[in-house]
């Protein structure tokens, strides 16, 4: 077997197999790797929907096993209505079987199909990637990430490990997030107040926590925007950044968290210009656009 391909695709579910298999047809030599051994058992279910089911590279129809026409609105669970549509809204399947699938047919367009393959190292260059397994080192010109944001290929990349974590579950999953996927700040976070170690880890690190107090009402992470942690946070020196997530979806804007944030925290607005600054300072931001933004809360807080 060559150990030169033309595109490396890391990771092996819909995304990637799909890519994987449009290069192969495409003539490339095409190496497909997973870590799991296949097929792999996921808690998700699939539901693939009609466009994208129209879309996909083979027909699905052998992993189908019920399809959706109609779908219910409802409004915190109460008031509802139901509403029929007369084509085939959502084909549903299982993870296991569709991904299988779908890496099945990769293969079969010519792809190298390697599951249970971890990747061991990854070094990229302007010429290409080098990337290594526990069996064998490939060369290729280049490499596809399909194996999520905080994947290997995004932190070979430089790409910066920000997942959500904690928000509808325990404090378990904010540890998780650190310690295997490197977090450098975690996405709402609210269960983090529940763990006292957890919380001086992440004040000791300095590991901001990205508050979205509407959203996590709204999710039901919290009740109440009252019983929202962020003054616990605050108290045990966790670093806060304020956010307003999906602003249309939650009704809300920027200013309106931070005004929310204000009221909880008791703050003034020199102390909302303090969570505006440690926002820019927290940020990925280029140095010069930091300067700039921070030359411009201050001229607001002046104000």
């Amino acid at each position: 077997m060559s150990n030169k391909y033309d595109v490396a695709v890391v990771g092996a579910g819909p995304s990637g197999s799909t890519a994987a298999y449009h290069l192969a047809k495409s003539g490339a030599r095409v190496l497909l790797l997973d870590k799991a051994k296949y097929p792999r058992v996921k808690p998700c279910g699939g539901g693939v929907t009609a466009r994208c089911f129209e879309q996909a590279p083979v027909d699905l129809t052998p992993v189908v096993e019920r399809v959706i026409d109609r779908v219910r609105f409802s409004f915190r669970l109460g008031n509802f209505m139901d509403y029929e549509y007369p084509k085939t809204l959502v084909y549903m399947t299982q993870r296991d079987r569709l991904d299988a699938f779908l890496a099945e047919n990769a293969a079969a367009a010519g792809a190298t199909f390697m599951d249970a393959t971890p990747l061991r190292e990854l070094t990229l260059s302007k010429d290409g990637a080098r990337i290594a397994t526990a069996r064998d080192v490939f060369e290729v010109d280049v490499v596809v990430g399909a194996d999520g944001a905080n994947g290997i290929v995004a932190r070979a990349a430089g790409l910066h490990s920000v997942p959500h974590a904690g928000e509808t579950t325990g404090p378990e999953t904010v540890w998780d997030a650190l310690r295997i996927l490197g977090a450098e700040r975690i996405g709402h976070g609210t269960s983090a107040a529940e763990d006292e170690k957890l919380l001086e880890h992440l004040a000791q690190h300095k590991i901001p926590l990205e508050v979205c107090p509407s959203s996590n009402v709204a999710t039901r992470a919290v009740a109440s925007l009252d019983e929202h942690p962020i003054t616990v946070f605050r108290d045990a020196g966790v670093t806060l950044t304020v956010n307003s997530d999906d602003p249309s979806m939650f009704g809300t804007s920027l200013n309106g968290e931070n005004e929310i944030a204000a009221r909880l925290l008791d703050l003034d607005t020199g102390g909302v210009a303090d969570l505006a600054r440690t926002a820019v300072r927290t940020s990925f931001a280029p140095e010069d656009l930091k300067i700039s933004l921070l030359a411009e809360i201050d001229e607001y807080a002046r104000a």
